[in-house]
């Protein structure tokens, strides 16, 4: 079953960019995610004064003591949502169920909740565990209606108009207006769940809302169910899908919206993973895959079962960018109804579930799980945690990462050994550019490590960062800067790369359980839960950019052999072309945020290393720190916020500074930019101050010479709310000349070998010879390599062995030559084997004594041979001797076997 990775990232993400995993399902009691001490929140509208001076061209330095407006939240921050279009409204979450709301850029702040606004909040309910709880649980925004949002409680469901108004729940409205209903015959506060709701991503009426019944908080635990609610009007009535089955359906698992539904067809098609009978419901295995949960899609509300395409034992499903994703058990056909299912099968879907196709991946080892990572440009992403029979090539926590072709049905591979513990895989794109994405990777030396084979070290002591400019075809170390921030250069012993910290690092786990949440969201580009760090220091910020800062790359690691994993040792790093180069920036773990399109970076202290009472900006992309802007008290800052398109100049930065008592606190501190500067230093951007850029040298990217107009370095200017960045074409030179390292991908069942040089046959003990797409209507080249999917390139004949071909191939490879000879081979012999038996049976009553006997003799030696060539046959490609893979993360997880999740979905992929 998909379960819902964790509640979306503080940052927002641009729809194109997907970080998604199939996880295994499980009900993460809500109460796990709101532990810990009191927080502030610091909010910074960046008002900014020349400060410091790195270079004989930066500004002098100027400390900023400006008072600063406060306010305090009752507790953590869980989130922090911009409403509206302009970054003026927003409003702030606290773990308490209190909600705040800003009109004004965060100059002032408003406690919604205890003004009175929101009716039918004040009770209380029981979750799991047990622990009470009351008011507003999640905030949910959808940008097709910029102006509205849900409220979801423990005890209301409620929306409005960016606050202004208020749509109080049914029962708590005032006389004569109208309300929100609760879905189902009973109020929301009977639940100990708040419902886990999704709007329609392109009809902005629909929602979707699944709420866990009564019985799940009640002995026994097999009455527990879900029931799935429709909406047609925003929330202001609802229908029961479950109910309106009538019998077809007794428990909802997963669900989702078909979007960009094909012409005539209705527009409110349902997806969904569901338990079809009493029976299966309570026969269910929990922590599993269940091979008694089935995938079925619907265009009438689940009235009928004969509009309905259904994919037996579909676990897990994600709609992506109209491509359906569903991973199926293998072994669904089993009768025992005690059997574990421990392998899956990833299906892929153009129609929306109407048919389906099976993934097919080289690695010939069993799938337990998948995160897929990214889709774009018909590619898709996917790692797969293979199981190993090898005890520690088991006990890695890594996946291999895979991209696909254009049907996504055949998949290479990419990179193996890609860094995926617990909840993120350390891989993503680099926002903006086309073709980068920066990944981690467990070195392939840390197998032969003594101290690791000792218990000294961890696989994590081994690990490495990655880059690529092409897709994943080819992969690099990412270059260190010569010199540190101080101007020191850098002494490497042996390996001297720069490797950074990636979404792994910036989740945690809870206290003491086997409950998780994120530690800050932000860098995973996502709106949601914003978490302290109750003094944990072994979590980072991750690597972060932005599609409105294209080019701008920061994130937190160390120059050397591999990634440290203590704050002593890391510094902050700053790339302005896209990865191609970097400068470290701070000698410590900062945190970061961009602001004006790129032309602000905010960064301070981050809270792993220490308090911090001063917060620095940049003008010019990191060449110069400005600042220090003052703060009342030393704080420690867990994370920066700005609105989601990054175009403003008003941040939010939250963490924990202590009272007179000593206990932690939250304040809101709001800064405006133009406030602090004054006339001649806050100016606006002219035609003079941009430049064209290209992140390469040879302003080659994917086949094509890609340049951008963006604002020069030294302008120092703001571009302003409205500004675009725009791709300029080269009309002279449109395209590029191919070459292997840059746009040549290899194909399925092959992988570049160590010199990168070409496509060699993957080692023959691992290959999958028995998936059912490559070996039924789809074929290999016969060099195993192709040009990237969407490259450009020209005179691909230079550097392809064979005629270029873009995306999926369909020349007869060797592989395949192979199959034919082999059936061919087995035709022959069949035919053999029948006039054998006709030699045996029929024509020895025309022969002698002694030459019948002879020729039976003959005929039974053959058969005997033939039985033992074909048991061997069979051995080789039987699926018995491979192996499983462990399915844990994001669908940004598929999860692995016994560990909980929460239903909220945040980006994803």
């Amino acid at each position: 079953i998909l379960q819902r990775p964790p509640r979306q990232p503080v940052k927002t993400t641009p729809p194109d960019d997907i970080a998604l995993t199939l996880e295994i399902p499980f009900t993460l009691p809500h109460s796990m995610r709101m532990r810990g001490t009191v927080r502030h929140v610091v909010i910074f509208c960046l008002g900014i004064q020349s400060i410091a001076a790195q270079h004989e061209s930066c500004p002098a330095a100027n400390t900023i003591t400006n008072e600063l407006p406060s306010e305090e939240l009752d507790g953590r921050l869980l989130q922090l949502e911009w409403v509206g279009i302009t970054g003026q409204v927003a409003f702030a979450l606290s773990e308490n169920g209190l909600l705040y709301r800003t009109a004004n850029y965060g100059q002032s702040w408003s406690n919604e909740t205890l003004l009175g606004k929101l009716r039918g909040v004040e009770a209380a309910v029981s979750d799991f565990n047990g622990r009470r709880h009351r008011g507003i649980a999640q905030v949910v925004h959808f940008p097709g209606r910029p102006n509205e949002v849900f409220l979801i409680g423990y005890t209301a469901l409620g929306a409005f108009d960016k606050g202004v108004s208020y749509v109080q729940p049914c029962g708590h409205e005032l006389p004569m207006n109208t309300c929100i209903q609760s879905p189902g015959d009973k109020p929301v506060t009977s639940l100990g769940l708040p419902p886990y709701v999704k709007i329609h991503p392109e009809i902005k009426s629909l929602v979707l809302a699944m709420l866990t019944r009564d019985e799940c908080f009640k002995p026994p635990p097999h009455e527990c169910a879900n029931d799935l609610f429709y909406s047609p009007d925003f929330g202001m009535s609802w229908t029961n899908l479950t109910a309106n089955s009538k019998g077809e359906i007794v428990s909802f698992v997963d669900f989702d919206w078909a979007t960009s539904t094909e012409k005539g067809d209705p527009d409110n098609h349902i997806l969904a993973t569901v338990y079809r009978t009493r029976e299966k419901l309570d026969a269910r295995q929990y922590g599993q895959w269940d091979k008694f949960v089935d995938f079925v899609r619907s265009k009438d509300l689940f009235a009928s079962t004969d509009n309905e395409a259904e994919l037996k034992c579909g676990n897990a499903i994600k709609s992506v960018q109209g491509t359906l994703f569903v991973a199926a058990t293998r072994d669904c056909n089993r009768d025992e109804t005690t059997y574990t299912s421990r392998n899956v099968q990833l299906h892929v879907s153009h129609d929306h579930g109407k048919t389906f196709s099976p993934v097919c991946f080289p690695v010939g080892l069993e799938d337990r799980g998948y995160s897929i990572l990214d889709v774009s440009h018909e590619t898709a992403w996917v790692c797969v945690d293979h199981d190993e029979e090898d005890f520690l090539d088991a006990a890695q926590p890594v996946g291999n990462v895979y991209t696909s072709d254009k049907d996504m049905e055949l998949f290479g591979l990419s990179q193996r050994r890609t860094y995926k513990p617990q909840f993120a895989v350390d891989f993503d794109r680099v926002k903006g550019l086309p073709a980068t994405f920066i990944s981690n990777q467990i070195s392939e030396s840390a197998l032969d490590d003594p101290m690791l084979l000792t218990g000294k070290a961890t696989f994590e002591s081994f690990m490495q960062s990655r880059i690529t400019f092409s897709e994943g075809a080819s992969w690099q170390f990412l270059k260190a800067p010569t010199h540190n921030a101080r101007g020191d250069p850098y002494r490497c012993q042996g390996e001297c790369h720069l490797h950074l910290h990636g979404p792994s690092s910036w989740y945690r786990w809870g206290d003491g359980d086997t409950s998780w949440f994120p530690s800050l969201y932000s860098h995973a580009n996502a709106p949601g839960i914003v978490l302290g760090s109750d003094g944990d220091t072994s979590w980072f910020p991750s690597l972060y950019s932005h599609a409105n800062a294209p080019g701008i790359v920061l994130g937190v690691g160390n120059v050397g052999a591999f990634l440290a994993a203590d704050a002593a040792s890391l510094s902050t790093f700053l790339s302005r072309d896209g990865g191609q180069t970097w400068e470290e920036v701070r000698s410590s773990p900062h945190i970061y945020e961009f602001g004006d399109h790129g032309g602000i970076i905010l960064m301070a202290e981050h809270a792993s290393s220490a308090s911090t009472d001063a917060i620095y900006f940049s003008r010019d992309e990191g060449r110069c720190w400005e600042g220090p802007i003052q703060l009342r008290h030393p704080m420690r800052i867990d994370n920066i916020r700005v609105e989601p398109n990054s175009n403003s100049h008003v941040f939010v930065a939250h963490g924990t500074v202590l009272d007179y008592r000593g206990n932690a606190v939250t304040q809101l501190v709001t800064v405006d930019l133009k406030s602090l500067l004054s006339a001649d230093q806050y100016t606006d951007c002219n035609e003079t101050h941009y430049e064209t850029w290209s992140p390469t040298t040879e302003h080659c990217l994917l086949g094509s010479n890609f340049t951008m107009r963006r604002r020069r370095r030294d302008a120092r200017c703001f571009m302003g709310m409205d500004h675009e960045h725009t791709i300029e074409a080269d009309l002279h030179h449109p395209t590029c000349r191919c070459t292997f390292e840059q746009d040549v991908r290899c194909e399925y069942g092959f992988e570049r070998n160590r010199q990168g040089t070409a496509c060699e046959l993957q080692q023959q003990e691992h290959f999958n010879l028995t998936c059912a797409t490559s070996l039924n209507d789809r074929h290999w080249r016969s060099t195993g390599d192709a040009l990237v999917a969407n490259d450009q390139c020209t005179h691909a004949q230079a550097v392809l062995k064979s005629a270029p071909s873009h995306g999926s191939s369909h020349h007869t490879s060797s592989l395949v030559l192979m199959f034919r000879i082999f059936g061919i081979f087995i035709l022959v012999v069949t035919l053999l084997l029948v006039l054998a038996w006709f030699a045996a049976t029929q024509l020895p009553e025309y022969l002698p004594d002694g030459l019948r006997d002879n020729l039976q003799d003959s005929t039974e030696k053959m058969s005997a041979a033939f039985c033992t060539f074909k048991s061997w046959v069979e051995e080789r490609l039987s699926g018995d001797s491979l192996q499983y893979e462990r399915a844990r993360q994001q669908f940004q997880p598929l999860a692995d076997a016994g560990e909980e999740h929460d239903h909220t979905d945040p980006n994803p992929l």
